[in-house]
């Protein structure tokens, strides 16, 4: 059996009377696979506690434990859940079926289809995995997961001709972290779609039979989008920890569209 933290093959796993899952013995106890179950032992005055903090700080997907931190954990970078890849594969389906409404039509060109249906996933699974490796490396617990509300939504807004929503979920982040932290984790996000735009508007030229004039665009409207300071957006948590870096962002991300 599988470690639920690093993956590590434990023919005798140790399994976590809080949470359920089984780790090696490195990561047993509690603090060291950032159990969620272990809030079931607390009392109902911590849990509240902890849930209003929660929510006064930082918005869904980022929970910030109230306690100072003593201890930073170490070796989550590039570990992937058992359930996140059919997490992202979910996700990734939602977005392909936002970008193929965009253009239906696209599918009498199935070339063409298929790099901006490729193009288009591939900017939201970059854009998410980016938090993903920031907040690893910051030595906190974080996976992509789908979040039920938001895949209804994005569902619903691709059967409709012009408003849409790409929020099928997002990457949930366990752990203590600084309010730096938190805005770096965010800004990481915006940042990657704003490199991907340029990179996808300098190849446009190169092939202007493929739509990476269009992808650019999009890139540049989803960092736009992500930069609005409303929660639980990134725009958000970067103008709470710098607001000369999210200014910064926001006008860049607006030169590009106006561009584009």
């Amino acid at each position: 059996m599988r470690c639920a933290v690093c993956g590590r093959d434990e023919l005798l796993p140790f399994t976590c009377v809080y949470c359920g899952e089984h780790f090696c013995a490195e990561h047993r106890l509690p603090e060291k696979h950032s159990c969620l179950g272990i809030q079931a032992a607390k009392s109902p005055e911590e849990i509240k506690r902890r849930e209003v903090e929660a929510r006064r700080g930082e918005g869904w997907g980022y929970f910030q434990a109230p306690q100072p931190r003593v201890v930073r954990r170490v070796g989550y970078a590039g570990v992937m859940g058992r359930e996140e890849p059919l997490h992202l594969l979910a996700g990734a389906a939602l977005v392909a079926l936002i970008g193929y409404s965009l253009n239906p039509r696209l599918i009498s060109n199935p070339p063409v289809l298929a790099v901006l249906l490729a193009g288009f996933v591939a900017s939201f699974i970059i854009h998410e995995i980016a938090h993903k490796l920031m907040a690893q490396s910051k030595g906190l617990f974080a996976e992509f997961r789908i979040y039920p509300l938001g895949a209804v939504i994005t569902a619903i807004t691709a059967l409709l001709p012009f408003f849409k929503v790409i929020a099928p979920g997002a990457v949930r982040i366990v752990g203590s972290a600084t309010r730096d932290e938190i805005g770096v984790i965010a800004l990481v996000g915006p940042v990657t779609n704003i490199i991907l735009a340029a990179a996808f508007a300098l190849i446009a030229p190169a092939v202007p039979w493929f739509p990476f004039r269009y992808l650019a665009y999009l890139n540049a409207f989803i960092a736009f989008f992500n930069l609005i300071p409303f929660p639980p957006l990134d725009g958000h948590k970067v103008m709470s920890w710098n607001v000369t870096v999210w200014a910064i962002l926001l006008v860049i991300s607006l030169a590009l569209l106006f561009i584009l």
